[in-house]
C-alpha cells in the first residue's frame, strides 16, 4: 500500500498522542544529575553575571597578573636550576660506542688536581680491606669477602693536561643513565658485575663489583670524600 502525503497529515496527530501517551507522567520521571564539573562552570557563570562589569574587570587583571608572576617565577627558577647545572659541569663526556663496546672519554680545563680521601660509610657485611692505593692521578680501593663477593672503587682526578678514558663491555649487557640526587650516573651490569660510574667536579669516579645493583647504590650513597 503507497503512503500519501495526505495519509501521513492525518494520522500524524494520532501518531503524536500515541508517543505521548507513552512518556512516564511527571512525578516518575528520574531528576537527571549534572556532573560536578557542569556544576562548578555554571556556578561561575552565574556568579559573574551577577557581579558588575567593573568587578569582572578587576578579577580579569588580577587573574592576568597572577598568571604573569607565575611565568616570572617560572623562567627565574628554570633560569637558576640551568646556571647552578652549568657551573656544576665541570667535566665533558664524550661517548663513542662500538658494536662490542662504549668507550668515554673525560675531559676538563681545570688545571688543579685533588684527589679526596675515601672513607665507606656501608659494605655488606663480611667485606675486608685487601687494596688501598694511590697513584700520581688515581687512588684504588678494593674489598673481598670469604664467599668470593668482591668491591672496588678507582677514583680519577682529570685536569686540563690529558683526558682519562674508560671502556665498558656493553655488549648484550643492561645498560642504564640514571639521575640520582642531581648526579648522572651510568649503570651497566653483565655476567654477574655491574659498574656504576659518575662524575664530581673534576674527579671520576668507577664503582663495581659482583653484588647486587642496589648494594651498589647504597655503598655510594654513603661514600664519605674528604678534602683537604
Amino acid at each position: 500500500m503507497k503512503i500519501s502525503d495526505e495519509m501521513l497529515y492525518e494520522n500524524a496527530g494520532k501518531a503524536r498522542d500515541i508517543w505521548l501517551g507513552s512518556l512516564p507522567k511527571g512525578r516518575d520521571i528520574p531528576e537527571h544529575r549534572f556532573s560536578h564539573g557542569f556544576e562548578r562552570r555554571m556556578n561561575a557563570l552565574i556568579r559573574k553575571q551577577r557581579r558588575s562589569p567593573f568587578i569582572n574587570n578587576m578579577v580579569q587583571v588580577f587573574k592576568w597578573s597572577a598568571a604573569a608572576i607565575l611565568i616570572m617565577f617560572v623562567l627565574t627558577t628554570s633560569f637558576a636550576i640551568t646556571v647552578d647545572a652549568f657551573r656544576e659541569k665541570v667535566i665533558e663526556i664524550v661517548t663513542k660506542v662500538f658494536s662490542n663496546r662504549t668507550e668515554y672519554y673525560f675531559s676538563t680545563e681545570e688545571t688543579e688536581l685533588y684527589i679526596p680521601e675515601i672513607e665507606f660509610g656501608y659494605l655488606p657485611e663480611g667485606m675486608e680491606l685487601v687494596k688501598n692505593e694511590t697513584y700520581d692521578t688515581m687512588m684504588w680501593i678494593e674489598y673481598n669477602d670469604k664467599e668470593g663477593n668482591s668491591v672496588s672503587l678507582i677514583v680519577s682526578g682529570v685536569t686540563s693536561n690529558g683526558s682519562k678514558v674508560m671502556g665498558l663491555d656493553t655488549e648484550e649487557s643492561d645498560y642504564e643513565e640514571i639521575f640520582i640526587d642531581g648526579k648522572e650516573m651510568i649503570i651497566n651490569s653483565k655476567n654477574g658485575e655491574t659498574d656504576l660510574i659518575w662524575t664530581e667536579d673534576n674527579v671520576v669516579y668507577d664503582l663495581w663489583g659482583n653484588i647486587s645493583e642496589e648494594e651498589l647504590l647504597d655503598i655510594e650513597k654513603n661514600l664519605k670524600k674528604i678534602l683537604y
